[in-house]
């Protein structure tokens, strides 16, 4: 799916574009499923191993040796392309590809791929940020891409964006 002209001029004036409907309903209900199935391993584990991250007593998820709020309550599985096939086939698709190729051109490479999760009432705040702030090692062509696969409203905390703020230095 390549992006319209339109869209990569508000990408670029924005510094984000919203492409709806990338993937079909079917894709996410089984996205849905495959989650499922990789964070039941996250029962048995009692702190951070393997690329699962928990929600954490003080709301501290970075220290990796506090004690987590409850059993399989976690924050992100980091690397989830690369535990989940299913999730692999999204980060590889050409609908993916198309669109980052519409914005950044052909030389594409996955930095890094999480699932994040927001669980009711163990959540930790998430401060406003730039994702570039977390990459300034890398090479600054980079994007996100973020792909909801529950419902995300202002209503349940979902993703927001500030307007031109790419252009903050």
């Amino acid at each position: 799916m390549k992006l319209t002209q339109d869209q990569i001029d508000s990408f670029n004036r924005d510094g984000f574009v919203i492409v709806e409907k990338l993937i079909s309903a079917d894709q996410v209900e089984r996205l849905k499923i495959e989650v499922d199935r990789v964070a039941q391993r996250a029962l048995e584990m009692d702190r951070d191993s393997g690329g699962f991250n928990f929600e954490k007593s003080g709301d501290d998820p970075l220290d990796a040796a506090a004690r987590i709020k409850a059993a399989g309550v976690l924050r992100k599985i980091q690397g989830i392309a690369e535990q989940s096939e299913a999730f692999g086939e999204l980060a590889r698709s050409s609908k993916v590809l198309d669109v980052v190729k519409s914005l950044i051109g052909p030389d594409i490479s996955l930095h890094s791929n999480k699932l994040m999760f927001k669980p009711a009432r163990y959540g930790s705040a998430k401060p406003w940020h730039q994702d570039y702030a977390y990459w300034r090692e890398a090479d600054p062509v980079q994007i996100s891409v973020w792909i909801a696969i529950d419902e995300a409203t202002p209503e349940n905390g979902c993703v927001q964006f500030i307007p031109e703020s790419h252009r903050l230095k």
